[in-house]
């Protein structure tokens, strides 16, 4: 399998879910640091995006410039899962659709169509967000595992380590 276009699109869904799991660890430090609720909610954004852009990496789909794909996933990915993963997922994609919009107002105060946004974000909004993220990209690496019969662990540093380790050729380092 080495070297083969499986092997290549196991290595973007693992390298998806490291970065992931970064975007969560680092909401849920601005979450305990209190008053960067905004911050946290950007970052729960970005985690379920690149959860959904993992598993779309797997079925060979390269989504890098779009950040609202909850449409794609659901066409895509949610059509290939059965059972109670489809379920589970089909429960939880509409707080992570509303988790899209945190992408722009939690970064700019003015859109690309000049709305204004500011507002205040709070801690339970964060928490909230955070919970559906953390389970989200649960069932994304539960939707891999299945998918490609591969076992992942769940922490950052590990997961690099076995992509490194499993998938050499498919990474380029600078």
């Amino acid at each position: 399998m080495v070297g083969s276009y499986q092997h290549k699109k196991e290595a973007r869904a693992i390298a998806y879910l490291a970065m992931a799991i970064d975007d969560l660890e680092a909401a849920e430090s601005f979450i305990t640091g209190k008053a960067k609720y905004n911050k946290a909610l950007f970052n729960c954004q970005q985690c379920c995006e690149k959860a959904m852009k993992s598993c779309l990496a797997l079925t060979g789909a390269i989504l890098a410039d779009e950040h609202k794909i909850v449409q794609h996933f659901k066409g895509s990915i949610i059509l290939k899962t059965k059972d109670k993963l489809k379920q589970e997922l089909n429960k939880i994609l509409p707080q992570i659709e509303s988790t899209e919009w945190y992408y722009i107002p939690t970064r700019y105060p003015v859109t690309k169509d000049g709305e204004v946004y500011l507002r205040d974000y709070t801690e339970k909004e964060a928490l909230e967000v955070y919970s559906s993220s953390e389970k989200f990209l649960s069932l994304c690496f539960e939707f891999i595992e299945k998918a490609s019969s591969l076992k992942l662990p769940r922490e950052k540093e590990e997961l690099i380590k076995y992509l490194k380790e499993n998938y050499k050729e498919a990474i380029k380092e600078r």
